[in-house]
């Protein structure tokens, strides 16, 4: 969950910050038709899309479920809303890298 890792350790500002900018990047994505991106054999480099997507946790769990993320190649804004989707998820990424480096004390 976006801002988890630093609620835990007493950043309650920054982890509600970090989890509306992530969890609105991701709704934006998804309603602009963004496509929660899947493995595909036939286009290796999509495995890095899932990771990156994936890495938003419990948001890709429960919009998967819901249904939602199938994007629409057709709409007018498919690129924009998928580029949405990675970029809360490699933002996520790097606020877990963050909160790992605030624990091990080398950030405040």
């Amino acid at each position: 969950m976006p801002g988890l890792g630093h609620a835990v350790l007493g950043k309650r500002k920054r982890a509600l910050a970090f989890f509306l900018i992530v969890t609105t990047a991701f709704a934006v994505g998804l309603a602009l038709d963004g496509e929660i991106l899947a493995p595909d054999p036939e286009r290796p480099l999509r495995v890095l899309g899932t990771l990156a997507v994936a890495a938003t946790g419990l948001l890709d769990v429960v919009a998967s479920r819901l249904g939602l993320g199938a994007g629409d190649a057709l709409s007018a804004t498919f690129e924009y809303g998928t580029t949405y989707l990675l970029t809360a998820g490699l933002m996520n990424a790097l606020l877990v890298i963050d909160s790992i480096e605030i624990a091990l004390g080398r950030k405040s």
